[in-house]
């Protein structure tokens, strides 16, 4: 190979024989080019909260939940070494990722496999099942079927059977079990009999018997016990148990003979106190008072040591912290731990360890701060003060941006702890239980640095492997990287590097999973110039900038030193005339913004102080297009603007819902869903409600969808007919149900609880012109494509596109021209793209991307100047970036930013001037911005000649 400059010497080389300022176009994919690596460190996770690596153990490999920057939340593997650490499948292919927030601690090992809880981007998230490879990996069963999630969670083994929660869609969120079959995967039993939820927060094995804890959504909480059977399913108290299986400070444990101990309420009279249970309502009641009176002695953190039962509790109103205690069940054998009655124990959230008879935690002295403690033989003693003095080497609960807190855990021959001794910040410490074995084993970060640890991590099981503590940490710079420790400084150390190049840009909300980690809104075209927000590092900060698709015509809009945020949160933006407008704020202004991608062009054109604060819409969409003028949604008030300071006045002051939207008919008046149907003129005083539909509750109307030149169709909630299809001309009295799809308080137009986000909910409604379609549930053939011309006789199922009661889940609505593109699943080609113009015999399937029944799972649906643009997966080039005239011959895929089976993930199209935008990584430098210009050509020097640096030619040469 030929050295570095002889590479960079005939890349130039190419260039010029191809034309002074281009070079032609391939045949294959249009050439597509990075126009800027923006940021190169790399942030934590898409700056989103997580926690982990929750690691479960199968044959001497572990297994976590890992976002490398690239391909979302997946599971990974490691052994403990670089080359036994990988991700062990793709399963949503591209950046959707296959497991969410509230996915990531449900894996449980049973027997010889391990069950976890994962998206496909098909699916849903259901219960998934793997020996430890790649093709051995498979769902076990579809329990809500087509692509909403039935969310398995609360893992427990029990008799080389899986226990947990999940909602079938029809039941509610109820008790169930499976061996790893689809035909052994069934509930236990409707505990709260219909759709209520018994919703089971714990599930704790006592001998031969479950005891369930119901934090019942719908219906009253209790604690049921199950021997896995419907009619051994019973409810017993009133009393609940609310720890989760994977939280290491609980607040109940099993005793012998099928026995539950916890922590139980009785109000006014005891408060909370420590409860018993023998299976059966007479034998669960209080078993003692610690604190007695209505005050609460809170028992938690219930641990079993030399074969006692010990726990915290708090029976002194004078005492500075919880009290140890231990018991056997009953009222005799339940008394304190005597410990010197200076020290108060911090066991919670997780701060203790067993190793062998004895019990180390953190305990705390005013003469010595919170240091490591043991409880050996009943005798409490100090181990060691790491820190000497009253300051502390032990942090409880954290603080941000740490937000950790410490660790302690049993690992080798002892106990690690996360501890400061003020000279080398926070690090593992080992201890055998002596003075002389506490000792630094550990540099997680330099000098007195803290580690980039999980957040919440001492609250969980800790992630051991064997006999070693396994730790991600994150470092700006590297990345994520893996260490591993067995307690000794010989075995202690990093091993392996698992993240990707820093990122500009987070994943938007994508439709392929759910609780995905949102980027900002604002990517929008403005002339020749394109607008967009990005993440920049160092230091980590958002940027508003403009570009013209060259490095060296990428600028901040305002000053680049400090952070402008979007507010994309909360308020996206608009094309208007020449420019955009947009909401966003500075560290000094904050407000609503008019930019043509230029510093010169961009001003504020009503600032936070002119009555609009908080300058935050829940509406989604909450800026619309109306003639030459955009409306706009704030908390406080409804605004138009023509783009200028003056032209950007308030013209309602009635206040935005949470899940409401915004739009407006051809002749001009505007809608918006409050907690009712509003409507408005754009004048002040011309803003009224338009109907109550449900009473003295909201109804909540969503998705308003034009229909002609003066009707308009929407989603509204009723108490007895749930979320289901209205129509309103802008009177009462024309304001009408057009049909009550399912019947019964659930309604044909239910959205999954995963699809509500801050960050707005995928439309359930397209309009054509004289008609409006809909993906709706009739309860017998599942989620399919429906239309209405805005009377209930028009109103009916148009194609059972996956037929029978499995649905085809019909989502992201987009109208091309007279027809919308949609995706949707069918039996025989799986999720693919679909298009149709109102008709049955024009419903159609547009392309079958991948053959036969695997999916492509089209997504990032747009349409810019009369050409769709979308995302899809294809075996040979991974997720890349496809364009559609709306024939088969037409769809064709237009990159491959990453090359063969890897995913570039587009989204965000744009189009300014003669270029498409989007964000994408090549798999090298995280998720940046790229471009492809109309003509086949890229930039010359993409950075203007400023510099020499080669990163330039990787940028145009993908």
């Amino acid at each position: 190979m030929p050295p570095p400059c002889r590479i960079r010497l005939t890349a130039l080389t190419l260039l010029l024989s191809a034309s002074p300022f281009t070079v032609a176009a391939p045949l294959a994919a249009q050439p597509a080019y990075m126009v800027a690596d923006l940021t190169t460190d790399i942030a934590p996770n898409w700056g989103g909260i997580v926690y982990g690596p929750i690691l479960e153990e199968l044959d001497g490999v572990g297994y976590f939940f890992h976002n490398d920057g690239v391909r979302g939340t997946e599971l990974w593997r490691t052994d403990g070494t670089a080359l036994g650490t990988y991700l062990l499948r793709d399963l949503c292919p591209g950046i959707c990722g296959a497991a969410q927030l509230n996915s990531l601690d449900n894996l449980r090992t049973v027997g010889g496999a391990l069950y976890f809880a994962a998206s496909d981007g098909i699916h849903g998230t259901e219960l998934w099942i793997t020996d430890g490879t790649a093709l051995g990996t498979r769902p076990v069963r579809d329990i809500y079927p087509g692509y909403w999630s039935s969310e398995p969670s609360t893992f427990v083994a029990v008799s080389g059977q899986l226990f947990f929660a999940a909602n079938d869609g029809v039941h509610g969120r109820e008790l169930w079990r499976s061996d790893g079959t689809e035909k052994g995967t069934y509930m236990v039993a409707d505990a709260s009999a219909g759709p209520p939820s018994c919703a089971p927060i714990a599930i704790v094995p006592a001998t031969d018997r479950l005891f369930v804890g119901c934090s019942a959504y719908e219906a009253p909480q209790g604690l049921w016990v199950s021997d896995g059977t419907p009619t051994g399913t019973v409810r017993i108290s009133d009393q609940t148990l609310w720890t989760q299986p994977r939280f290491k400070s609980r607040s109940s444990i099993a005793l012998s003979g099928g026995r539950l101990l916890f922590e139980g309420t009785e109000t006014p009279a005891f408060g909370t106190e420590l409860w018993i249970s023998d299976g059966t309502a007479p034998g669960t009641h209080r078993l003692a008072d610690l604190r007695p009176g209505p005050d609460s002695s809170s028992p938690a953190n219930f641990v079993v040591v030399a074969g006692e039962v010990l726990f915290t509790a708090d029976s002194d109103p004078l005492h500075q912290g919880s009290e140890i205690w231990k018991s056997d069940g009953t009222v005799a054998g339940t008394v304190s731990v005597p410990i010197p009655s200076s020290l108060a124990p911090r066991l919670a959230p997780g701060l203790f360890a067993v190793r062998g008879d004895t019990l180390y935690f953190a305990g705390e002295e005013p003469a010595t701060g919170m240091e490591l403690w043991k409880l050996e033989g009943g005798v409490a003693s100090l181990v060691k003060d790491i820190r000497p003095g009253p300051e502390s080497s032990i942090d409880a609960i954290g603080g941000f941006p740490f937000f950790n807190g410490s660790i302690l855990v049993s690992v080798g021959g002892g106990v690690l702890v996360l501890a400061n001794d003020g000279v080398h910040g926070p690090e593992l410490w080992s201890s055998d239980g002596t003075e002389a074995g506490t000792t630094l084993v550990s540099e997680l970060a330099p000098g007195d640095a803290t580690p980039g640890l999980d957040l919440f991590l001492q609250a969980f099981h800790s992630p051991v492997l064997g006999e070693r503590l396994i730790l991600r940490v994150h470092d700006p710079v590297l990345g994520y990287r893996l260490f591993q420790s067995d307690g000794s400084l010989a075995g202690s150390g990093y091993f392996d590097a698992i993240s990707a190049g820093g990122s500009s840009f987070f994943p938007t909300r994508s439709n392929l999973a759910f609780f995905e980690v949102t980027g900002p809104f604002c990517f929008e075209g403005a002339g020749n110039r394109l607008i967009f927000e990005s993440f920049q590092t160092p230091p980590e900060r958002w940027v508003a900038w403009g570009t013209d698709g060259s490095a060296a015509g990428t600028v901040a809009l305002t000053d680049p030193g400090e952070t402008f945020n979007f507010r994309s949160e909360f308020l996206s933006c608009a094309p208007l005339g020449a420019g955009v407008l947009f909401g966003g704020s500075t560290e000094v202004q904050s407000g609503i913004w008019f930019s043509a991608g230029t510093p010169e062009t961009t001003s504020l054109l009503l600032s936070e102080g002119d009555a609009t604060a908080p300058l935050n819409s829940r509406l989604r969409p909450n800026l619309v297009v109306r003639g030459s003028e955009v409306v706009f949604a704030t908390e406080a008030s409804l605004y138009r603007s023509d783009g200028s300071a003056e032209g950007t006045v308030a013209f309602s002051d009635a206040a935005a819902y949470w899940y409401g939207s915004l739009t407006t008919l051809p002749h001009g008046t505007i809608y918006f869903g409050d907690f009712e149907l509003q409507a408005s003129d754009g004048t002040p005083g011309g803003t009224y409600q338009v109907a109550d539909l449900n009473g003295a509750n909201s109804s909540s109307p969503t998705d308003l969808t034009p229909l002609g030149e003066h009707e308009l169709v929407f989603v509204a909630f009723d108490d007895a007919l749930g979320e289901e299809l209205w129509a309103s001309d802008g009177t009462e009295e024309r304001t009408r149900l057009l049909a009550d799809i399912r019947p019964g308080p659930q309604g044909g137009l239910a959205r999954p609880f995963g699809e509500y986000s801050f960050n707005g909910s995928p439309t359930r409604l397209a309009g054509l012109r004289y008609t409006v379609l809909l993906a709706a549930n009739d309860g017998v053939h599942g989620a399919e494509l429906w239309v209405t011309d805005g009377t209930p006789l028009g109103t009916g199922l148009l194609r059972d596109i996956y037929p029978g009661d499995y649905p085809s889940t019909p989502r992201s609505f987009t109208l091309l021209g007279e027809r919308i593109f949609f995706s949707a699943e069918s039996e025989i080609e799986g999720r693919e793209l679909w298009s149709t113009d109102g008709t049955y015999p024009g419903t159609t399937l547009v392309k079958d991307l991948v053959p036969g029944a695997a999916s492509s799972i089209p997504d990032d649906l747009v349409v810019r100047d009369g050409v769709l643009y979308f995302s899809a997966w294809t075996e040979n080039y991974g997720r890349e970036a496809w364009k559609s005239d709306g024939t088969a011959a037409g769809t064709v895929r237009i990159t491959d930013v990453a090359p063969g089976p890897l995913s570039s993930s587009p989204q965000r199209f744009a189009r300014a001037g003669n270029r498409l935008y989007f964000s994408a990584t090549d798999q090298t430098h995280g998720y940046e911005l790229w471009a492809i210009s109309d003509d086949g050509t890229i930039p010359l020097f993409l950075d203007g000649f400023e510099s020499a640096g080669s990163d330039r030619w990787s940028a145009a040469f993908p």
